[in-house]
């Protein structure tokens, strides 16, 4: 995990996870297999929200990585399906930006520390105009 003290920025090519906490969006493959499939757009629309959570791989294991899902799973009270992998400059490149967002132990919505923790902002306010972005990132996305 990155040392919530030093934070670096977010490079273009550092991957990012979006935990996938439904099935819907989830599209399976042929063979029905959940795990083998892709992730649909509304995996990366941030409505009604202004911004979309996701977390850095930096400086993490992959084991890390998967707690950070199951850890956000349990504080939403939903299932996890998945995370969608995605590089920062999915997002960049659709006029998007990704900064870092960490979650300090100190914090006061008594949420668990997770230094990895990022936003993705600068989203347009209609939905049709997030959801064309939101296609393109899953498109080049790939579900874990």
């Amino acid at each position: 995990m990155i040392d919530e003290d030093s934070v670096p920025a977010i490079e273009q090519d550092e991957l990012l996870s979006r935990c996938v906490l439904s099935s819907k969006y989830v599209r399976a493959a042929t063979s029905g297999d959940l795990t083998t499939g892709r992730v649909k757009a509304g995996a990366f629309i941030p409505h009604p929200h202004d911004d979309l959570s996701v977390n850095r791989h930096q400086s993490s294991s992959l084991e890390e990585v998967w707690q950070l899902c199951q850890q956000v799973a349990r504080l939403t009270n939903k299932n996890l399906y998945g995370r969608a992998e995605v590089s920062a400059e999915s997002f960049t490149s659709q006029g998007l930006v990704v900064k870092p967002d960490p979650i300090r132990r100190d914090n006061s919505e008594g949420l668990p520390p997770n230094p990895n923790h990022a936003i993705v902002v600068s989203w347009p306010a209609e939905k049709s105009a997030q959801l064309m972005l939101a296609q393109n990132i899953a498109d080049g996305s790939l579900l874990h």
